[in-house]
């Protein structure tokens, strides 16, 4: 997957030129299972589906093999290709579901923290798990298995702190708006002459 590099700088203040950074999905190596299950699949019914005398036992092979292959890599599969994530200059998108489709966005302007967590074999193949908490909630999002995971997390933290950093500046000027400036106005008391 081709990432932009970290020196690309990233702007989150502008709502009117949102463009997607990344798609992704889970690393294949979440697939191993699917792909020993097929390759079962095909060992049984070279090597035994039609050798049986009876014709039920036969067909029975048949069924077994068909069901493995279906439950074993079909769904897993289909699981794997139904769920996708994008991260746009303003939002991370996660799409899910194959028969009911499930889509979740979280706000870059609401991300707090950003943790990575990766155990020994996502560390030999460069993905990871990136967690994600957000201001006003008490739940995290795991983003699981994600493939390139350092190259996803430091676009994830140059978005959040581009955002944080244009909170901040229309903060300061609505408030250095807000300020009341005596010295341009005037007194807002009317002079008035003490009596001696």
């Amino acid at each position: 997957m081709n990432y932009p590099h970290a020196t690309t700088t990233l702007h989150a203040s502008d709502p009117q030129h949102e463009r997607a950074l990344l798609r992704f999905r889970q690393h294949a190596s979440r697939l191993t299972g699917a792909v020993l299950c097929l390759l079962v699949a095909a060992l049984i019914t070279g090597g035994w589906l039609g050798s049986f005398t009876d014709p039920l036992l036969n067909i029975l092979a048949a069924v077994g093999v068909c069901a493995l292959a279906i439950g074993g890599f079909l769904a897993p599969y289909t699981s794997w290709l139904a769920r996708r994530t994008t991260i746009t200059t303003q939002r991370v998108i996660i799409r899910e579901g194959v028969f009911v489709r499930r889509r979740h966005e979280l706000q870059v302007a609401q991300v707090r923290t950003i943790s990575t967590s990766r155990n020994i074999l996502q560390r030999m193949l460069g993905s990871g798990n990136i967690t994600v908490s957000l201001h006003g909630s008490a739940s995290n999002v795991v983003l699981a298995n994600v493939p390139g995971v350092r190259d996803v997390t430091e676009i994830l933290q140059q978005l959040a702190a581009s955002s944080y950093a244009a909170q901040t500046r229309s903060q300061h000027s609505f408030f250095a708006a807000q300020q009341y400036d005596t010295s341009a106005v005037g007194s807002p008391y009317p002079a008035q002459s003490m009596p001696y």
